[in-house]
């Protein structure tokens, strides 16, 4: 971040921090389809005194996908509570009740609904994100990459003359490549979540065993839909994660840093899947809401924009994840030492590609993985002034 930037963004959380909203109006149980299904039904947390249109924050809970509700999007959107965004918290069918696509569909369902109503809450229509923890990450994820995918929207649920297209997305301990859960898991963890097993709560998603149905699985997979029009990411894991492996968020930011995608990416040491205690501290508060002022008022950075390029520069690798090789391309601002290297997830250096002196240039070297065992990687860029450290997914 910019020197400039970075100040911007700190007169603006003390400006935000003073205009605290004690009093909010909460509206319960608004029927965004009109079938009378309460699991289509919604709630609106409305800051009072509003004078002008204000962005808007769309929760949606976890629980598997086959239990949880509205109700559990308090004690995310506490801290949200106390600045002027308008919050809606969501319920969709569950796996229970109807098979995928029928919850991101009720979730998009939900977004137009609210984008149609938008003057009565005081919604500014250009300024709205996607929130979700566990398999409301997932959801959350999936609105983000899929816009403009006809297969998993249902305009037949009402305001079909509106988009549901948001401006970020933010994935809270999601899983995103179900696939492979199961090979990442944290070795720490005793009996893991298995998401193989016949009942797993993904299989039941999708009506069956998940390596018997890799298409479905590719179909609920938000990977399957990225491209360049997706929003900015905001992705936390914690890396004891028993249910979700973290692989499944390293995964997603590697697949959007390999795009040139916005992603911001925080595995978190110590935390499990959704540890109240862990998660709900100031400093995690802090992270979401810096990043949707940031969102809201267009002042990303954008690491990933090849015109700043202004100093050395480590790309993401390609094919990230990969078999056996990859190739990693980075940028030489100038003359001098150059060092890439490559350590496994656990910080022990595998082997050094590069150590050798460089003139200013573009550069590309193979990583032949052929001898290593699958899983999460590192590799670093190090020159006189600089430091970079980019995830690799091995996979045989």
């Amino acid at each position: 971040m910019k020197t400039s930037k970075f100040y911007f963004v700190i007169i603006l959380l003390l400006f935000l921090s003073n205009l605290t909203f004690a009093q909010y109006t909460k509206i319960l149980n608004l029927d965004y389809v009109g079938l009378g299904d309460t699991s289509q039904f919604l709630d609106m947390y409305i800051p009072d005194n509003l004078t002008q249109e204000v962005p808007l924050v769309v929760f949606i809970h976890g629980g598997q996908w086959r239990g949880g509700d509205k109700n559990l999007a308090k004690k995310w959107i506490d801290t949200l509570l106390n600045h002027p965004f308008v919050i809606a918290s969501i319920n969709y069918r569950l796996s229970t009740q109807a098979l995928f696509p029928a919850q991101i569909m009720d979730c998009k369902a939900a977004i137009r609904w609210l984008k149609a109503n938008a003057s009565t809450f005081n919604i500014d229509t250009n300024k709205i994100a996607v929130m979700g923890t566990s398999s409301g990450g997932h959801l959350a994820a999936l609105v983000g990459t899929s816009m403009g995918v006809d297969s998993l929207e249902d305009l037949t649920q009402g305001n079909p003359g509106f988009t549901s297209n948001v401006m970020a997305a933010l994935d809270l301990f999601g899983p995103t490549e179900m696939l492979r859960n199961d090979i990442y898991h944290v070795t720490t963890c005793i009996d893991p979540l298995s998401f193989n097993d016949a009942d797993s709560p993904p299989s039941a998603l999708i009506g069956c065993p998940i390596q018997e149905c890799p298409e479905k699985v590719k179909a609920i997979d938000p990977v399957t839909y990225l491209d360049k029009s997706d929003p900015p990411f905001f992705i936390l894991h914690g890396d004891q994660d028993c249910s979700v492996s973290p692989f499944e968020s390293i995964y997603m930011d590697s697949a959007l840093d390999a795009n040139f995608m916005y992603s911001d990416f925080s595995l978190v040491p110590g935390l499990g899947h959704g540890d109240d205690e862990g998660w709900q501290t100031p400093e995690m508060k802090l992270k979401i809401l810096t990043f949707l002022n940031e969102a809201f008022t267009g002042t990303l950075s954008d690491t990933n924009n090849e015109t700043t390029i202004l100093s050395d520069f480590l790309f993401p690798a390609y094919p990230n994840p990969f078999n056996s090789t990859t190739t990693i391309e980075y940028k030489i601002s100038k003359y001098g030492n150059v060092r890439i290297t490559i350590f496994d997830i656990l910080g022990q250096e595998i082997t050094t590609l590069v150590d050798s002196p460089r003139s200013q240039g573009d550069y590309k070297t193979l990583f032949d993985a052929t001898g290593l065992a699958s899983g999460i990687y590192l590799y670093t860029l190090t020159t006189e002034n600089f430091f970079e450290s980019k995830k690799l997914i091995l996979m045989k």
